[in-house]
Formats: C-alpha cells, sequence, structure tokens
C-alpha cells in the first residue's frame, strides 16, 4: 500500500482505522483510532516516509479522538514536526 492508498476509514496495515491523513513531499501524518483489548480505543499520530504505509513511526498516543486530532494538526502545520517540511522553492 502507498499514500495513494490512503483515504478517511481506510485501514493501515498495523490494523488502524483513518480518521485524518495529509502526505507532506515523501512524508505523510496520520491519525488514527485502533481497538486495543475487548472494547478499548486508543488514538494515536504517526508519520510514515518514504511512500510506505507500514513504515508508521513516531506515535503519540491519546485516551481521545479530539486530542489525537489536535496533535495531527500541530504536527502537520509545523507547530510540533518530527520532520523538517519541504522546501519551497
Amino acid at each position: 500500500m502507498t499514500y495513494k492508498d490512503l483515504q478517511i476509514g481506510s485501514t493501515l496495515p498495523n490494523g488502524s482505522s483513518v480518521m485524518a491523513y495529509c502526505v507532506i513531499g515523501t512524508q505523510a501524518v496520520v491519525c488514527c483510532s485502533k481497538l486495543k483489548g475487548h472494547n478499548d480505543i486508543e488514538y494515536i499520530t504517526w508519520t510514515m516516509s518514504n511512500n510506505d504505509l507500514a513504515s508508521t513511526s513516531n506515535g503519540h498516543y491519546f485516551d481521545t479522538a479530539s486530542e489525537s486530532l489536535t496533535d495531527f494538526k500541530q504536527r502537520v502545520s509545523g507547530t510540533y514536526s518530527v520532520f523538517p517540511p519541504e522546501p519551497t522553492n
């Protein structure tokens, strides 16, 4: 699977469900929900690289979707970033 397969509601190779995503050059940031245990849901933001949906890394874990979406927006806006933004020419 590659970035072109990303869409809201799609399932990543790790079993999480995509709630939001943004592709920035060769990097991507995703906000996901994932079932952990019987009825518990965790919310995570990850970065991915090299057009590979199995390359989730730098995970931030949250108890609520709201917290996760706030972190996602901060990562995408550059307020908090694990990777530098692509240069603009």
